[in-house]
């Protein structure tokens, strides 16, 4: 599915504007290619914002955005790989146990990205995002006390979708899926 920033610009050169190519870049973008032999002349310049840009150049343009976070994707993967594992407090050994930290630093090492162990740290080197921009292997943070469930050191999980987490929860509990509760701060590693 085209990002909006092309639906957009699809719409103002009218129709019968052929359908474009999608090219992956070394960069991780993905570029839409448009065949512009039914427009003689490049178009004027067209603000892309931040994520996108635009290349006129005679006879096509070039449309790059960012791709998905293919990175995620992996991130969730490797998650989604240790459901069953038991929760052992301090553990981030994969099929053996993890706690909440040892598993999302598990999940996210995977995909060759590393965070630090500890829930604090994990908050601090990470951006805060909206619930809507949320992908699945984004994180959710429980502040320290947030709720009777998350105790003194605070919690961590893998976003799994809407409404959805991924987590080693607590001790007695295996990683798995389940409902998000209350109210956690969704996060991004930039």
């Amino acid at each position: 599915m085209a990002p909006p920033i092309l639906v957009a610009l699809m719409a103002t050169m009218g129709a019968g504007v052929p359908a474009p190519t999608v090219e992956a870049t070394p960069d991780d973008t993905i570029a839409y290619v448009y065949e512009a032999a039914w427009q003689a002349t490049p178009l004027p310049a067209i603000t892309a914002g931040p994520s996108s840009t635009f290349e006129f150049k005679t006879p096509s343009i070039v449309i790059t955005t960012p791709a998905p976070r293919a990175d995620l994707a992996v991130v969730y993967a490797a998650g989604v790989a240790q459901i069953g594992t038991p929760y052992i407090w301090g553990a981030e050994t994969p099929g053996v146990g993890f706690d909440c930290s040892g598993f999302v630093s598990y999940a996210y090492a995977s995909a060759r990205i590393t965070i630090p162990r500890g829930v604090a740290d994990i908050r601090a080197v990470a951006t805060v995002i909206t619930a809507d921009e949320a992908l699945p292997g984004d994180i959710l943070y429980w502040p320290p006390g947030s709720t009777s469930a998350t105790g003194p050191n605070g919690h961590v999980a893998l976003y799994a979708g809407p409404g959805l987490r991924l987590d080693a929860n607590h001790r007695g509990d295996v990683v798995n899926i389940r409902a998000i509760y209350g109210s956690p701060i969704y996060l991004r590693i930039t």
